[in-house]
């Protein structure tokens, strides 16, 4: 195994000038401003799993299984950490599999709780708002679905200040015709253009998405995006510019909406006729990225991926009067006939998305999108995942988050994008390694804490979640924050004879004297119940609530 990065599940703050840090609340990131996406980091949704029972017409497996979801038959490579769902109607169970010999849970996106607790995620861990994906290959056939879901996330997205997008995906789809199945693109352009035009108003005059102040705009207009456009789509055949162009024209002159469009990554050297037009008709260009960034360092790593793709691709739209949301990844991998894993673009404990977060912010992209937040069937998923064969179910083999050699916590990516948030808000620059500590406050860390009249002595040290950092009381009196044999930073008491040092029931944390007399302290008294917590990256504080009332950090 390689090092142990497990953090502690804590918020890493900006370096304080002082000591003492009062009344600040971190637990949740402020509501987003819909107006621009500028300044955005926004995560691709599909909201497309389904469980029998879970009260949708489809009532199937759906994106599990293309049946059932058992061994033969089971899409995903890894496994979802369902925890946060409790025993709600999101929650079901996969009556083929156990885990530790126990149920083996799902989820399904249908029910109102999935929007509730991934919207509340994306709050949590500093994601501004979601590209929910409308397949309009099957829009006919999951029209009422598509549409329950999209009213979900309105919903959640409100109450959690985030915000939404429509990214229609035109890559793939099939329809019936005298009981055959065809591609969709085998239609006329006209058909389609009627399809996806109709399939907006019906969304903004019935459904009223945009009237909603959780929808994303810019430019004072509605933001919509338009996912696979000069990409190979069902059958092979590359979808018309002449059609594009059409769409492009129909949002931006009756509509009045920005239009998005998901290209390919060599959406600039495309060379087909009549696509280069068509494309600079574009107000925002999204390159995709999945299976174009390797994990490998050339010549498809990010380096190579910054230098052959994401510098020309500003500088282009940039002299197109255009925008560029990069799209990063956190990693990928998938099942070879629903059995066998590829492990794919390895994720590297995170390493292969923070490379990706500070070459974006070096090339100064403005915004940015993260694929995908839920997508677990190609492994490219944010959401909390099984942390370790414990974890997982009992039957098949998985790709867990220890994957790469790393033990992680089940919301380790999401913690990543907390602070890919706080780069790309402009809070924090990019450090130059995967951070160590990353994420939002938790409430109740799990190790590295000390309660109230609980206290430190020369032979019972604190120790942070991963064994590395020690606050540490020496023969000479002095308390410091040591990691392995460096001290960090000290209290300065070294040369008293020490006695109790710890958190009062007061929350106050006081080194004494062996005579009693107070020599040091957090000056955090008033707050009963308070704790002090040494976290993974050096950082001391004390927390009451969701409040850091004290921290001092290296």
């Amino acid at each position: 195994m390689k090092t142990d990065i497990r953090r502690s599940r804590d918020l890493v703050l900006p370096a304080m000038l002082g000591l003492l840090f009062a009344n600040a609340a971190f637990a949740n990131s402020p509501p987003v401003d819909t107006s621009t996406i500028r300044g955005k980091v926004m995560v691709g949704y599909q909201g497309w799993f389904r469980c029998p029972g879970d009260g949708s017409p489809a009532n199937n497996w759906l994106h599990w299984s293309d049946s059932e979801p058992r061994t033969d038959h089971f899409y995903p490579p890894s496994y979802p950490d369902v925890t946060d769902f409790g025993d709600g109607p999101a929650r079901c169970v996969n009556p083929y599999m156990t885990v530790q010999g126990g149920p083996a849970y799902l989820f399904s996106s249908y029910p109102q709780q999935t929007a509730d607790v991934h919207f509340r995620w994306m709050r949590e861990y500093n994601i501004d708002g979601a590209l929910m994906q409308r397949f309009i290959g099957e829009t006919a056939g999951y029209r009422e679905e598509d549409e329950a879901i999209f009213r979900h996330a309105m919903k959640a997205a409100e109450e959690n200040g985030r915000s939404f997008a429509i990214e229609y995906d035109l890559s793939h789809g099939d329809i019936t015709v005298n009981g055959q199945q065809i591609p969709y693109y085998s239609q006329s352009d006209d058909v389609i253009l009627s399809d996806i035009t109709s399939d907006w108003l019906h969304l903004v005059n019935d459904v009223h998405l945009t009237d909603s102040p959780a929808y994303q705009r810019e430019a004072g207009k509605p933001l919509v995006s338009i996912w696979g456009l000069g990409m190979v789509g069902a059958g092979g055949k590359p979808q018309r510019p002449e059609l594009v162009h059409k769409l492009i024209q129909w949002f931006k002159t009756v509509a009045h909406a920005e239009v998005m469009g998901g290209t390919g990554e060599e959406w600039r050297d495309i060379t087909e006729p009549g696509w280069k037009e068509v494309l600079s008709e574009l107000d925002v260009i999204q390159p995709w990225t999945v299976g174009v960034i390797d994990s490998k360092p050339a010549p498809n790593g990010v380096e190579g991926w910054r230098t052959r793709n994401l510098l020309p691709d500003i500088a282009q739209t940039n002299a197109n009067g255009q925008l560029l949301m990069p799209v990063m990844i956190p990693g990928s991998a998938g099942r070879l006939d629903h059995v066998a894993l590829d492990t794919g673009t390895e994720r590297n404990g995170g390493e292969l998305l923070w490379q990706e977060v500070k070459a974006v912010h070096e090339a100064g992209a403005v915004f940015v999108k993260v694929a995908m937040f839920d997508e677990i069937n190609e492994g490219t998923q944010l959401i909390k995942t099984s942390p370790s064969a414990k974890t997982s179910p009992d039957q098949m083999n998985w790709v867990n988050l220890d994957a790469d050699g790393y033990k992680l916590p089940s919301d380790w990516y999401l913690r990543l994008m907390y602070e890919a948030g706080r780069v790309f808000h402009g809070e924090v620059e990019p450090s130059e390694t995967v951070p160590t500590d990353p994420g939002p406050l938790d409430p109740a860390p799990s190790c590295g804490v000390l309660h109230a009249n609980e206290s430190v002595t020369p032979a019972r040290p604190l120790t942070s979640c991963s064994g590395l950092v020690s606050l540490k009381v020496a023969d000479d009196g002095e308390v410091a924050v040591w990691r392995g044999t460096t001290s960090l930073y000290a209290a300065g008491t070294k040369g008293i004879v020490p006695g109790a040092v710890g958190m009062q029931g007061d929350g106050n944390f006081v080194v004494y004297d062996v005579k009693g007399v107070p020599r040091w302290a957090t000056g955090t008294a008033g707050h009963p119940g308070a704790y002090f917590n040494v976290r993974n990256d050096g950082t001391a504080q004390v927390v009451s609530g969701s409040t850091v009332l004290w921290q001092y950090r290296p």
